[in-house]
């Protein structure tokens, strides 16, 4: 299961992992970045286990965000 999550200025690698209910490695390894570096992306794609995909939130509609096609 995934969500996208448009990056906002004071969002962090391991804020995302807590809200998300995944891991900052889990961000990191599948968007390959490097965590010092999350202001260069508009939004990443976070990773969330199966097991918690109840539980996370639903993350960001990007539907109508300009540039973005699924």
């Amino acid at each position: 299961t995934y969500r996208v999550h448009r990056i906002r200025p004071k969002d962090t690698v391991e804020g995302l992992a807590k809200l998300y209910l995944t891991t900052a490695q889990a961000i990191t390894k599948f968007n390959h970045l490097d965590p010092r570096h999350l202001t260069n992306f508009d939004a990443l794609i976070i990773p969330v286990p199966e097991l918690n995909a109840d539980r996370a939130p639903p993350g960001d509609d990007m539907s109508n965000w300009r540039g973005f096609s699924p």
